[in-house]
């Protein structure tokens, strides 16, 4: 069952059946949710809290595998981030208690498999033969939102893909991977510290990611993703959302951000030189995988006409037809 609450309102939707009119809160889930019920969220709303993510245990870990790389960052400049906030780069070599618990997290990776995963057929000869392009890591980040930060403008995050998408009244209910997709990226926003509305919990607008590309998002919808440390926020990529002001005058708000996104498209963040060689040797064959050290099929991102993973891995085969493949696809 979904819940969904905000300043003491509680409405349920039972799994199979259509809301009642538009969805304006954040649906809320337990931390033993599975993937059916956070795709049905998604959704839902296109987007979703679920509560007790990781443990506070795990989420201690992270917090402190990040903070020496966190305070050695300086203000940005521009308008896009406060000069106020600090950010941290490259989770997948920074922290492996993140890689383990959060990027590798079943549920997420079920989750993400499902939104972005791509499959279709096409003819070599008098052959049929299958495709896949399965999700591949978008950008990772640990953000501290510090007092006297700004909000950000509301944006939708598929913007970086250049994603333009029609109005729907429904979100189209087949996600199998030969499907039209809707999205390019999902992304999980796991709180470090406790996240109000008072020192920037991220601001979101539930059912925007049903909205036109030429729609323009105003105040009146928003929400705010109020936390605990180690909640969970997930969110599409077409969902409008901005980064809260700190109005606090010691409260950090501190977030460890994953994006996912279509194998097909370019990484925001360049995986291959954020993140030394010889740490990625230490990462397991999935998250290689998912890092970019894979072929999309048939044939994306070779190197020397043979699988990347060969530069971590040497007994990696080479030169291998890269296409056909039909395991891990869900629903076909």
């Amino acid at each position: 069952m979904i819940s969904t609450n905000h300043n003491a309102t509680n409405n349920t939707h039972t799994e199979g059946t259509a809301p009642k009119g538009p969805v304006t809160e954040v649906p809320e889930l337990c931390k033993d949710a599975s993937a059916q019920e956070v795709e049905d969220a998604l959704k839902l709303a296109g987007c979703c809290l679920i509560r007790n993510f990781v443990s506070k245990d795990i989420i201690d870990q992270i917090n402190s595998e990040c903070r020496p790389t966190l305070e050695q960052d300086g203000a940005w400049e521009g308008s896009f981030f406060p000069k106020e906030t600090r950010r941290a780069y490259g989770l997948v070599g920074l922290s492996p208690t993140w890689v383990n618990n959060v990027l590798m997290h079943p549920v997420y990776q079920k989750v993400c498999t499902r939104f972005l995963t791509i499959r279709h057929w096409n003819w070599s000869g008098n052959r049929k033969l299958w495709a896949t392009s399965r999700p591949i890591i978008n950008a990772t980040s640990c953000f501290s939102i510090r007092p006297g930060s700004k909000a950000q403008e509301l944006h939708r995050d598929d913007t970086v893909h250049h994603n333009r998408i029609e109005a729907v009244d429904v979100y189209p209910e087949d996600l199998s991977p030969s499907a039209p997709k809707r999205e390019t990226s999902l992304a999980l926003f796991l709180a470090g510290t406790k996240a109000t509305k008072e020192n920037g919990a991220t601001e979101c607008i539930p059912g925007s990611h049903l909205w036109s590309s030429e729609r323009m998002p105003n105040a009146d919808g928003v929400r705010y993703a109020a936390m605990e440390p180690g909640d969970a926020f997930l969110m599409l990529g077409s969902t409008y959302h901005a980064g809260g002001q700190n109005t606090t005058k010691d409260s950090e708000r501190l977030i460890h951000a994953t994006f996912m996104c279509r194998g097909i498209l370019r990484s925001e963040e360049n995986q291959f030189l954020t993140i030394p060689i010889e740490t990625m040797k230490e990462r397991s064959p999935a998250v290689q995988k998912i890092t970019g050290y894979s072929v999309s099929e048939p044939f994306c991102g070779w190197v020397g006409l043979s699988d990347p993973r060969r530069l971590l891995d040497p007994t990696v085969p080479a030169y291998s037809d890269h296409q056909g493949a039909l395991e891990d696809i869900p629903d076909e």
